[in-house]
């Protein structure tokens, strides 16, 4: 490389400096840096640091860097960033740099970047760097090199990079950054410049500058964002959503930020943000929420709740949410709606909603809910869910009186079953148009031959005389189950056989028909399920009286160690006259000193009539105390204050003396 300026030439061949300066010349060896300024000549090398007049700047050439402007100095380890006087910024990668004064020419010693005076940026791969005056840039990439004239901008490799020469960078899609071959990225903006390596991203957005690194996320100003996955990256100029390749989703509007780590789903709309997980929903003002659970859709809008029976797909209002389940497909342009479900394919305009599922749609709009049946349209009105309502009342009574235990969530919750019935009623009602082929409508007519199955539990049941069992014919219950259901779910042992007969039945007759209610089998379940819950109270009742024993024993054993701590911190503020232990005694009449005069006994002596009373009806629970040494000196403690307690100063010693011979 060789720059000119003002008559001063600098040739970088091979790791040596040369630099010629009105006919005078230095060679610096082991290639270490030269900084030239007006003339002046300065060399560092081996760590020694050399200030050019006019305050410039001076690297070390072990990787630290040294700034000095104006009597500032900043040090930055491991060569990671300069900054100079104008707020411009450099990274350095390999620790090495040369800064010439006002900002004119920073080379990188390597060959990484050169930033001229004009904020424009060249970015040089493989050692390959070129400097053209005016602004005009040139970027160099495995050897091709591009050079458009009027220093507009430049374009590498396959179009992706652009250039504009004002310093700010445009790419094709009307973002904001520019992306090497190798991975690397730089962003130029009012004159800054940031070189990051390894696939991080940095977003420059008025002449602010953020590093995004390991998929974190830092959120630039007017709502831009970068998100970065494995070097994969996604920008949207509308801050509306960024999806990254492992399915984790990053939403940033207005500055705020949401990252889903597996989520299902984000959506934002007019500034709000809705995340979707696991089932879970957040709802945001003004947002609207779409909650996949089991394959049932809920959609929220304005606080009106629609459901979708069986749904892969829930639309609101301008196609804004738009949930794929199963495996389908959906494409969203301008309101229009494609769903693809097994190879086929509707079309919906003005936002209406399509579930295709067994070929039966499912249209949705205006929060009214329409069955398409064999490609025939039946809405649902008023009437007939009140009907369908009706229907449920006995259904349930028919069960209940089948078994008292069929209830919730031994069978289905009411929503669900009058789901059953709306599907199974629009099947009827196209059956009964003469809508659908022949195998479809057998297919009907024979379910209403079958049970309207409403347990929770699908488990299969066998017979002993299936299995070959030895029970068979011995025992009231002649049947197996193998259930893995939860037990609040699972069938009565006694309903199993008539079950078993009822989903098995063929033309509405099945071995085992549904008599008068056996009055003696309903009043025992009735007294078992009463028993059960008078044991559950009984039980919780115990638990929580327990629960205040232990409770107040806690209390208890806290007011005996509040008391005894705050007589012992009294006595220990006030009065250091008792008796010390003599930890090196080899005699008991050795282990306390009773020659010390005691002015005052402690504890009791304090105490009125009615605390001690208290005291003593109030049962006593001993503290554990940490460690034997510890409990004889508290032990002979109380017992000397007791002594002098009762038997006075006088006669405590004499009482003590007689204790221990």
């Amino acid at each position: 490389m060789v720059v000119v300026d003002d008559g001063i030439m600098v040739v970088v061949d091979d790791g040596s400096i040369v630099v010629v300066d009105d006919g005078s010349m230095v060679d610096v060896d082991d290639g270490i840096m030269v900084v030239v300024d007006d003339g002046s000549i300065v060399v560092v090398d081996d760590g020694s640091m050399v200030d050019v007049d006019d305050g410039i700047m001076v690297v070390v050439d072990d990787g630290t860097i040294v700034v000095v402007d104006d009597g500032i100095m900043v040090d930055v380890d491991d060569g990671i960033m300069v900054v100079v006087d104008d707020s411009s910024m450099f990274v350095v990668d390999d620790g090495s740099i040369v800064v010439v004064d006002d900002g004119i020419m920073v080379v990188v010693y390597g060959g990484i970047m050169v930033v001229v005076d004009d904020g424009s940026i060249v970015v040089v791969d493989d050692g390959i760097m070129v400097v053209v005056d005016n602004g005009i840039m040139v970027v160099v990439d495995d050897g091709s090199m591009v050079v458009v004239d009027d220093g507009i901008m430049v374009v590498v490799d396959d179009g992706s990079i652009v250039v504009v020469d004002d310093g700010s960078m445009v790419d094709v899609d009307d973002g904001i950054m520019v992306v090497v071959d190798d991975g690397s990225i730089v962003v130029v903006d009012d004159g800054s410049m940031f070189d990051v390596d390894d696939g991080i991203m940095v977003v420059v957005d008025d002449g602010s500058i953020v590093v995004v690194d390991d998929g974190s996320m830092v959120v630039v100003d007017d709502g831009i964002m970068v998100v970065v996955d494995d070097g994969s990256m996604v920008v949207v100029d509308d801050g509306i959503m960024v999806v990254v390749d492992d399915g984790s989703i990053v939403v940033v509007d207005d500055g705020s930020m949401v990252d889903v780590d597996d989520g299902i789903m984000v959506v934002v709309d007019d500034g709000s943000i809705v995340v979707v997980d696991d089932g879970s929903m957040v709802v945001v003002d003004d947002g609207i929420m779409v909650v996949v659970d089991d394959g049932i859709m809920v959609v929220v809008e304005d606080g009106r709740m629609v459901v979708v029976v069986y749904g892969s797909m829930v639309d609101v209002d301008d196609g804004s949410v738009v949930v794929v389940d199963d495996g389908s497909m959906v494409v969203v342009d301008d309101g229009i709606m494609v769903v693809v479900d097994d190879g086929s394919m509707v079309v919906v305009d003005d936002g209406i909603l399509v579930v295709v599922e067994d070929d039966i749609m499912v249209v949705v709009d205006d929060g009214r809910m329409v069955v398409v049946v064999y490609g025939s349209m039946v809405g649902v009105d008023e009437g007939n869910k009140e009907l369908i309502n009706d229907m449920i009342v006995p259904l349930l009574h028919q069960w209940t009186k089948a078994n008292a235990l069929f209830k919730p969530p031994v069978i289905n919750q009411c929503r669900t079953i009058e789901l059953k019935l709306t599907k199974l009623w629009h099947k009827a009602v196209e059956t009964s148009l003469g809508k659908g082929n022949l195998a479809r409508k057998n297919e009907f007519l024979h379910t209403l031959d079958t049970l309207f199955d409403i347990l929770t539990c699908k488990c299969s049941i066998q017979l002993c005389s299936e299995s070959n069992c030895s029970h068979s014919g011995k025992r009231e219950n002649n049947s197996h189950i193998d259930c893995g259901c939860p037990r609040e779910k699972k069938i009565p042992v006694l309903e199993l056989e008539f079950i078993k007969a009822q989903r098995t039945k063929a033309e509405g007759q099945g071995s085992m028909q549904m008599g008068s209610i056996d009055y003696s089998e309903t009043k025992k379940q009735i007294a078992n399920a009463k028993k059960r819950e008078q044991i559950r109270e009984r039980e919780q009742k115990k638990k929580m009286k327990s629960e205040e024993a232990i409770q107040r024993e806690e209390e208890l054993c806290q007011d005996v160690y509040h008391f005894f701590d705050s007589s012992s911190d009294e006595q220990e503020a006030t009065s250091d006259d008792i008796p010390p232990i003599n930890v090196n005694a080899t005699k008991l009449s050795e282990l306390v000193d009773l020659s010390l005069e005691v002015l005052e006994p402690p504890l009791t002596t304090s105490l009125t009539s009615q605390e001690l009373r208290n005291l003593k009806e109030t049962p006593m629970q001993v503290p554990k105390w940490p460690s034997h040494t510890q409990s004889v000196e508290r032990c002979v403690k109380m017992v000397t204050e007791a002594a002098g307690h009762v038997y006075s100063h006088e006669r405590r010693e004499v009482w003590l003396l007689s204790m221990m011979v």
